[in-house]
């Protein structure tokens, strides 16, 4: 098993969406996780997706910045979001 097979197993044992980077603003899930190809072990959070309205802009940009994208990702506290 590889670390993005792994890391998308424990998200979806726990209701999680995919990963989430305060620091470039970037967010992936899905097929797309961890698309950058680096995830950053510092950074990347644990992250809920969650729809934007048109109209609406969100920092937490799916694809590692396309702004044309329809969701956005949350970071999750996981201690406390988390069961």
């Amino acid at each position: 098993m590889k670390l993005r097979e792994i890391i998308a197993d424990w998200l979806k044992g726990r209701g999680l969406d995919g990963l989430y980077n305060d620091w470039s603003k970037c967010g992936c899930g899905g097929e797309d996780l961890m698309v950058c190809g680096c995830p950053n072990e510092n950074e990347c959070v644990a992250a809920r997706r969650v729809k934007v309205c048109a109209g609406e802009s969100c920092e937490h940009y799916g694809d590692c910045g396309n702004h044309d994208t329809p969701e956005c990702y949350e970071a999750v506290d996981v201690a406390v979001d988390v069961k």
